[in-house]
């Protein structure tokens, strides 16, 4: 559920580039392209992440993606002009937020036995799609209600607070023998 914390790329695809046009005054193609940024960092970010999460703890490589995610998020939120700062943060956002859906399927790999990767995945996969509508209904109505500003600090929100909930995940001892074979 941890995995299903703001919906990142589902959410950025439909509030990101209006929020460009109507706050910032820009052209559709001026606003695609800041988007373009995002997804520069959506290409990038989940080798990167997923090279960093192979050699390091895969739990602590989650949690600081959620952290990153939840920081760039609120940072793009109280943005108010187009500059270098955004620029560097649309790609790091995009970055952050598309790498943990597969950080997420390699930590629920992870944690359970193969007589159960069916049924884990199957129940993630639910998750996750179950979520895109929910998230889409909060954010919509916050974004209706209060603006982009207060819409996404929920997303951002969320993010720190699946950070936290991973606090409580222990990890399954490495089988040593399995490991040395």
């Amino acid at each position: 559920m941890a995995g299903a914390a703001g919906r990142g790329q589902d959410i950025n695809e439909v509030y990101i580039i209006p929020h460009f046009v109507h706050d910032f005054h820009l052209e559709i193609t001026q606003a695609a392209f800041l988007f373009t940024l995002v997804q520069i960092g959506s290409l990038t970010g989940p080798f990167v992440w997923g090279w960093i999460s192979d050699r390091c703890n895969r739990k602590l490589v989650i949690q600081a993606s959620l952290l990153m995610s939840g920081l760039c998020t609120l940072w793009l939120t109280w943005q108010e002009t187009v500059s270098a700062g955004l620029f560097v943060n649309l790609i790091v956002y995009g970055a952050a937020v598309t790498s943990r859906q597969t950080l997420t399927q390699a930590l629920l790999a992870d944690l359970v036995g193969e007589d159960l990767y069916d049924a884990a995945f199957s129940l993630y996969y639910f998750i996750g799609f179950i979520s895109i509508p929910f998230w889409t209904l909060i954010t919509g109505g916050v974004m209706t209600k209060y603006g982009f500003g207060p819409a996404f600090s929920v997303i951002s929100i969320s993010y720190l607070l699946a950070m936290s909930l991973l606090m409580l995940l222990r990890m399954p001892r490495k089988d040593r023998s399995l490991a040395n074979s």
